[in-house]
């Protein structure tokens, strides 16, 4: 599961400061295993469950921070345009080695992915915040394990860019092997081996 990835990270390259943003019921965030974890949620449900979380948009976050982190949890508001943004302000204040991680990149069926929400399972439309930086930047090395709707990994480095014009439901089933998936095998995680 995600929290596998995450602390494998942590433990492997010894990380310290962890930031959480879109802390929900808790699940996570309870298995993370770091001596510095900072939290962020809006909500009044998340701060009731994890008392000393920030209680704010990640924006508001982004803009009052001054720290810098190691390793990164985006599963915030699932709308595209969040992500991307999230991502982008997460790259400021990521370490040099840093990591980040994204959920919800790999919806199973279209109604998952619809904004605004129209199902119970929901992962929104994060993917096509993920095409769109695997089509404009190519300073990132990114790939999506294939387990729990899609956990990516974002560092710095570089990658061969994808062509994305339309991304629609139908650009994602014909394309999603583009946005360079891989499978999942919780004894062998290849954190350096990124392909293109």
């Amino acid at each position: 599961m995600r929290w596998d990835i995450i602390n494998h990270y942590i433990r492997d390259r010894n990380f310290s400061h962890y930031l959480e943003i879109g802390i929900g019921q808790g699940v996570n965030w309870n298995r993370i295993e770091c001596s510095t974890k900072v939290g962020v949620d809006p909500s009044e449900k998340a701060k009731e469950i994890v008392p000393d979380i920030e209680q704010m948009t990640s924006d508001h976050f982004f803009l009052a921070n001054n720290d810098k982190f190691d390793i990164i949890f985006i599963d915030g508001l699932h709308h595209a345009d969040q992500l991307l943004r999230d991502v982008r302000n997460s790259l400021r204040i990521l370490n040099q080695n840093g990591v980040i991680i994204c959920h919800d990149l790999l919806p199973d069926i279209e109604e998952t992915q619809l904004v605004p929400r129209q199902s119970k399972r929901w992962t929104g439309d994060c993917w096509k915040a993920w095409a769109y930086l695997r089509s404009t930047d190519p300073n990132l090395k990114m790939f999506i394990y294939d387990i729990d709707h899609g956990v990516g990994v974002i560092e710095r480095g570089q990658q061969n860019l994808i062509d994305c014009s339309n991304l629609d439901w139908d650009w994602f089933v014909k394309n999603r092997g583009q946005l360079n998936i891989r499978s999942y095998d919780p004894n062998v995680l290849q954190m350096c081996d990124f392909g293109t």
